[in-house]
């Protein structure tokens, strides 16, 4: 989206350029009074108090500037979920009871699996997204939205 570039944003991005940041203008409208839903993403109002310290270094370089953000929103994406798939019913098999125990010692073995993967999978989605998502998103006085920092930015202090 390219939107007509006021002063203040064109300042704002100077500043970030100077800094090797990388900032980028994303929307037009002000401040929201709730939460928004839009493009799949969550746009959140929040108080300063919860920026990460990264993101509030590079909001006070933009104020040191001359800029004074009007907000500040913290962005999530959220994708639509996909449709489950049809349950289907199979037939049972005949079991004869020394072939019980064997299938109950080969489902223990397999739920125990089945619980590390989804663990592992668990870390693993927790982990990526906390390096794409979610981003730090200043306010302008003009009402652009510009947003300061993605988590994957983000030093491990923070």
């Amino acid at each position: 989206m390219y939107l007509q570039k006021t002063e203040e944003l064109k300042k704002t991005l100077t500043i970030a350029r100077r800094h090797h940041w990388w900032f980028r203008e994303l929307d037009k409208g002000g401040v929201p009074a709730s939460p928004l839903y839009k493009n799949e993403w969550w746009f959140t109002p929040v108080d300063r108090t919860i920026i990460p310290k990264e993101a509030e270094k590079r909001i006070k370089t933009i104020e040191l500037a001359g800029i004074k953000p009007v907000g500040f929103i913290i962005a999530h994406e959220a994708p639509k979920l996909l449709k489950a798939p049809e349950k289907t019913k199979a037939p049972l098999p005949e079991i004869q009871s020394k072939e019980i125990l064997d299938t109950v010692g080969q489902v223990a073995v397999f739920m125990a699996q089945v619980i590390g993967y989804l663990a592992l999978g668990f870390v693993w989605i927790l982990g990526t997204a906390l390096m794409t998502d979610p981003a730090v998103i200043v306010v302008l006085e003009d009402g652009t939205w510009v947003e300061v920092v993605r988590w994957f930015e983000l030093p491990a202090s923070s």
